[in-house]
């Protein structure tokens, strides 16, 4: 009998142990570098995105006759445990540089309304929003939005790719800065220092 409670023990620890391991996992941070590169087929100003109201807008109207000095197009969706790691470190950024002639736009993919909502309240952001063309995680057609022709362009292997981040310089329209995980903190920050004189 002490055998059996014994193995049983030892049974129950290593379910456990294994467990534990697999949710550690699974919390990984997905840190990449920026790779700049050139999208010739794909005119990132001219992409049209749903505002709250569901009328269509393109992100050149959101930013205006005259391009900031940076932009940042971030794709999110808050069932994504590393959008929620990115979410602090996107709104550290654009307080520091905002004034300076950072632009950031927040585009929400593949999420629901009222999560959207919930995880846009949850972390204050106060940078523009706008969703992108899939409300929720639909596997037939999720290769057919533009933020997956994005993707593909850079054969970016993940499932559903989020979060994505696009960094335009108007400086140098021709190439575009694509990050497909989150960003690598010190990376972004001497870049936007160095660019926009900080």
């Amino acid at each position: 009998m002490a055998d059996m409670q014994l193995v049983m023990i030892l049974t129950t620890l290593s379910l456990v142990v294994v467990l534990h391991s697999s949710a550690k996992a699974g919390d990984a941070h997905e840190y990449r570098k920026m790779e700049w590169t050139a999208l010739d087929s794909i005119d990132i100003p001219s992409l049209e995105f749903r505002k709250n109201d569901n009328t269509l807008v393109s992100l050149s109207d959101v930013l205006g006759d005259k391009m900031p000095p940076i932009t940042i197009i971030s794709f999110m969706a808050e069932w994504c445990k590393n959008c929620r790691y990115e979410a602090p470190f996107m709104n550290e950024i654009y307080t520091k540089f905002k004034d300076s002639g950072l632009e950031l736009i927040i585009i929400m993919e593949y999420s629901t309304p009222e999560g959207a909502s919930e995880f846009l309240k949850k972390y204050e952001f106060q940078m523009p929003v706008l969703f992108g063309e899939l409300s929720l995680k639909d596997e037939a057609r999720k290769n057919t939005t533009q933020h997956s022709k994005i993707r593909n362009a850079i054969k970016d292997p993940r499932k559903w790719g989020t979060p994505f981040h696009i960094v335009l310089d108007n400086v140098n329209s021709k190439r575009v800065g694509l990050i497909p995980g989150e960003m690598e903190r010190d990376e972004i920050r001497e870049f936007l220092e160095k660019k926009l004189n900080h």
